[in-house]
């Protein structure tokens, strides 16, 4: 399977997910599906970021996206689900949140997590039930690698296969969806494997201080649970924190 391109490894590969308030279902209606796909559309920042995959379910959203630049992408989140927001709430002639939180993140720690989180992202009307397989379902990115593309780019099929020829990668993107992801994204009752997840991002060189900022401003740690988990001073940890968030790895 080809590497991903050198010039591609300068930012980062992130699984994003948005989920309705008390699991409202804001995306019941292909109406509410579109409308959020074209927010996306006209309000990413294309020339730092690239689609992989997404999926618009009846009470949650979830990308898979590369970024050169996280905190452009966190107010590319907060434009969209801002202007969904009030559309959403007229449209029901309601008031109040509309999103449970403002948006999740997970780093995508390497190749096989990233080709595991995309077929992950088009099982998930599978797992849904609300068809048999992934292809029959229109509010993903399943078909935008075989047929037209909207949010997904030749960029996107470069970074996953090392080719925009649908050719070439089609054989290998059907063989994915055949097989099981290995990780688990997202789940209800996950229990992350914290340690596991410092000892990859050693192995791949990461700083020390990004890391910890990784943990805290993506996962959301304390930082009494930091020091435990890295091993690192009270100091380094709450240095670390006090810079601000990382835009990239």
């Amino acid at each position: 399977m080809p590497r991903i391109p050198r010039q591609f490894l300068e930012g980062h590969f992130f699984h994003i997910m948005t989920k309705g308030i008390s699991n409202e279902f804001l995306f019941r209606t292909d109406k509410n599906k579109r409308l959020y796909l074209k927010y996306f559309y006209e309000n990413i920042d294309w020339d730092c970021t690239t689609v992989l995959a997404y999926v618009v379910m009846e009470n949650h959203f979830h990308m898979l996206m590369y970024t050169k630049a996280l905190m452009n992408f966190s107010a590319t989140m907060k434009k969209v689900n801002t202007r969904f927001a009030q559309y959403y709430n007229r449209s029901k002639e309601r008031k109040g949140y509309v999103f449970q939180d403002r948006f999740v993140s997970q780093p995508i720690i390497n190749r096989t997590h990233l080709l595991n989180c995309l077929t992950y992202i088009h099982k998930n009307p599978v797992k849904a039930k609300m068809v048999a397989h992934e292809s029959e379902y229109e509010y993903s990115s399943y078909w935008e690698y075989l047929d037209e593309k909207y949010l997904i780019s030749n960029e996107s099929a470069l970074m996953l296969f090392g080719t925009c020829d649908k050719t070439k990668y089609f054989n290998l993107y059907l063989k994915m969806h055949n097989k099981n992801y290995g990780y688990a994204f997202f789940e209800e009752d996950e229990e992350i494997d914290y340690k596991g997840l410092i000892n990859e991002l050693r192995q791949k060189d990461i700083n020390e201080k990004n890391i910890v900022k990784l943990l805290h401003y993506v996962y959301k740690l304390p930082i009494f649970k930091l020091m435990k988990l890295t091993g690192n001073s009270k100091l380094f940890v709450h240095t670390a924190i006090r810079e601000g968030p990382i835009n990239k790895l």
